[in-house]
């Protein structure tokens, strides 16, 4: 029924029954034979998974091939990967999210270089020091939380409060960094340079507390500007399969 010399046809029936017997024994309670794999093994050749040298039957089966193919691809993948990095702000991981804190520090050292004015580098140090008074608290928070979840402990009926009376352990982070910051006057769109100067610092961290701005700043620049709207109209907003495909399609044209 099939050609001699065609290892792909010849391996995939067997090695399929002896796979689908042996996923489905916890089922049904079949086993293989003993000597099956031997038999197996004698009549089409080693399963070694060395593909290295040429003269390897491991180079021509079905396995290796598939193997070869999926090493392939995932370093192609990588070097998309690798090749799609920022190379301008390192320990950042989005070039915009991370542009309000470096225009606005860029522009403080700036000034004082030609103008030796201090006023723009101090207030950049009290922007820094609220957001990492906050960036601390969360930290403590994260370990605190990691803490009791390796070590729980045990407690009575009566010791379970409800949920709504247990306060978020990230609530003092949020609070920190909301508070408005004094004697900030001269930098501008403080709210931006505070969400990128968290986001330098962590990902998480700035997602945590400044979400909405971190969102702000993409929809500045993204090339399709931005829209004004409202809550109401913006949670009834739904995308279809159909829309999401094409939006693909069209990053995939402006790609090329």
């Amino acid at each position: 029924m099939f050609r001699k010399n065609d290892l792909t046809f010849l391996f995939l029936p067997l090695a399929l029954l002896s796979f689908a017997t042996l996923l489905d024994s916890s089922k049904t309670g079949h086993r293989l034979k003993p000597g099956v794999m031997k038999k197996d093994l004698a009549k089409f050749g080693t399963l070694n998974m060395d593909s290295n040298s040429p003269s390897s039957t491991a180079s021509l089966n079905i396995l290796s091939i598939l193997r070869d193919a999926a090493d392939k691809k995932g370093q192609q993948l990588l070097e998309r990967y690798e090749a799609q990095r920022p190379q301008d702000l390192k320990q950042c991981r989005d070039v915009d999210l991370c542009k309000s804190y470096q225009l606005a520090t860029d522009y403080a050292i700036t000034v004082y270089d030609q103008l030796k004015i201090k006023a723009f580098t101090e207030e950049m140090s009290r922007i820094r020091k609220h957001v990492d008074e906050a960036h601390r608290l969360f930290l403590a928070a994260s370990f605190q939380s990691h803490a009791k979840q390796e070590s729980p402990t045990k407690r009575s009926r009566g010791a379970f409060k409800k949920k709504s009376d247990q306060e978020d352990p990230m609530l003092a982070s949020a609070r920190a960094y909301a508070e408005p910051i004094v004697d900030i006057v001269l930098t501008r769109d403080v709210e931006q340079v505070k969400a990128s100067y968290a986001y330098k610092l962590s990902p998480s961290f700035a997602f945590s507390v400044a979400f909405r701005e971190l969102c702000h700043i993409k929809a500045l620049a993204s090339s399709d500007g931005i829209v004004p709207s409202i809550r109401i109209f913006d949670e009834g907003r739904t995308f279809s399969a159909s829309f999401l495909r094409s939006l693909s399609f069209r990053d995939k044209d402006l790609a090329t």
